[in-house]
């Protein structure tokens, strides 16, 4: 059995993975809101409106944050597979 956590970003005690994200990505503006993690309301969009931008535009992304997790996790597979 694995446990895989994301890191810890510098200057955050807990952090989701939207953290992972760059600041250019998290103020993305979309019918002029912008992203909240709680979402839904009149002046921001969630999580599911945030991971379909996410998906139609993966190509324009920086995902460096994410690096050390991706890693950590083909780590894993390696380490897991029968070979």
């Amino acid at each position: 059995m694995y446990l895989l956590t994301n890191q810890l970003l510098d200057g955050f005690t807990e952090n989701e993975m939207e953290d992972l994200f760059d600041a250019k990505t998290l103020k993305h503006i979309i019918k002029g809101k912008t992203f909240s993690k709680n979402g839904d309301n009149k002046d921001h969009y969630g999580k599911e409106i945030f991971s379909k931008y996410i998906l139609d535009n993966y190509t324009k992304i920086n995902f460096e944050n994410f690096r050390l997790i991706l890693d950590n996790m083909n780590e894993i597979i390696h380490d897991y597979s029968p070979n």
